[in-house]
């Protein structure tokens, strides 16, 4: 009998310690998304710097993405600390329109690689969420997500752990999308693979069904 009363008691301390996840608070939600942003604004960055000159699309492509990053930082900050991500959109405003120029030479490559590494260390030092006190940095409110730019949304980063959960993935450059089981995701790089959970999100990126898997 004791040994059923000690059993009820372990399953009582069991169920409050496991219970119903507590919902997220805006500012939970806020931190989230920015940690989010931040690590796309820094895959973007290193997509550019390490592909630059390669190809001239490519470049551009890489140097929009990492414009809209910072645009999607600003939203989960407070007000008045937005503004002090101008001068780094105007900066890589300015890469953007130099790669779109084409035809760079190996100096114009080392010299906007050289300002890229620079920028690098100067944003990270000031952006990263590791350095950042999220009370006087991340909003507390509740973002008003109608006021937001059209911007392509960043899909959230993912833990090995959780990809078992997405039953979908995408090529980062693709318009396409597949079961995870499909012969042209074997193929892809991992650091190019997108994943997701459901066919309704990876519709609304507006890719479209694989022919093969027919997802």
């Amino acid at each position: 009998m004791k040994k059923l009363y000690f059993f009820i008691f372990l399953l009582g301390i069991t169920v409050l310690a496991f219970g119903e996840e507590k919902e997220e608070t805006p500012f939970q939600y806020n931190c989230r998304w920015y940690r989010n942003d931040f690590k796309w604004w820094d895959t973007w960055h290193k997509e550019l710097y390490g592909d630059l000159g390669k190809k001239r699309t490519k470049d551009s492509y890489n140097a929009k993405h990492l414009i809209d990053s910072i645009k999607r930082l600003k939203r989960w900050v407070l007000p008045e600390k937005a503004g002090l991500f101008e001068s780094f959109m105007e900066f890589y405003g300015t890469i953007k329109k130099d790669v779109e120029k084409g035809n760079l030479r190996k100096h114009d490559i080392n010299r906007i690689k050289h300002s890229l590494k620079i920028k690098r260390k100067e944003f990270v030092t000031q952006f990263h969420y590791k350095n950042l006190k999220p009370g006087e940095w991340i909003s507390k409110e509740v973002v008003d997500k109608s006021t937001f730019e059209k911007i392509e949304t960043a899909p959230m980063f993912i833990t090995s752990k959780e990809k078992s959960k997405h039953r979908y993935v995408a090529h980062r450059y693709g318009r396409v999308f597949h079961k995870r089981s499909c012969d042209i995701v074997k193929d892809m790089k991992e650091s190019d693979k997108i994943y997701f959970k459901t066919r309704r999100r990876a519709l609304s990126t507006n890719r479209k069904r694989c022919r093969e898997c027919k997802p």
